[in-house]
């Protein structure tokens, strides 16, 4: 069973235009929030606990919904025993019931209908959990834990624990204001 895309991330976004400016969450939201609760019933159903973040974060926090002009959804998980069971969902074909592939070549970029959930995982080194990806993103235990729950589209996600400090140190204090051309800020 063929549980990744037959194209790389590039491929793809050449090919649909996913997670450009040009396929955005407004294209079909309805579908984008759909994609999104099936990955996180996966995972809650597997008994790995999905964190909202980023710019899903935002738009949950902000306008209690996607943001429309966003490319992609962003949840984490935290702790390399479900970097492991991500991987055995994925070989597995769990994602793959509900019509979801893994993107060949990107940990972890789940795909459907041209929309797509990045899941970044993070691990614990000392007091901080570090992006498995290389990428200067980290959570600090003094500041973002203990996580809350929060609930969006009808899911328990968790989170830091305050969101409103969390944003503006991710995206400025002027995080409020939504920005179409976001680069990294929205």
């Amino acid at each position: 069973m063929n549980t990744y895309t037959k194209e790389t991330f590039i491929e793809l976004q050449k090919r649909t235009g996913a997670g450009t400016n040009h396929f955005c969450l407004k294209m079909d939201i309805q579908k984008a929030k759909d994609l999104l609760c099936d990955c996180s019933q996966v995972l809650i159903d597997n008994k790995v606990n999905p964190m909202l973040l980023f710019g899903s974060l935002l738009g949950y926090y902000r306008d209690n919904d996607l943001i429309p002009h966003d490319v992609d959804m962003d949840i984490g998980v935290l702790g390399s025993n479900n970097i492991k069971k991500i991987y055995h969902l994925i070989e597995q074909g769990c994602f793959k019931k509900y019509g979801i592939l893994a993107i060949k070549d990107r940990e972890f970029s789940l795909f459907r209908d041209g929309f797509y959930v990045d899941i970044y995982c993070f691990v614990k080194e000392g007091s901080r959990y570090l992006s498995t990806l290389g990428y200067p993103l980290y959570f600090l235990e003094e500041k973002n834990f203990p996580l809350q729950k929060i609930n969006f589209l009808n899911i328990e996600f968790s989170t830091v624990r305050d969101i409103n400090e969390y944003l503006t140190d991710r995206y400025g204090l002027d995080w409020k204001t939504p920005k179409k051309n976001h680069g990294s800020k929205f």
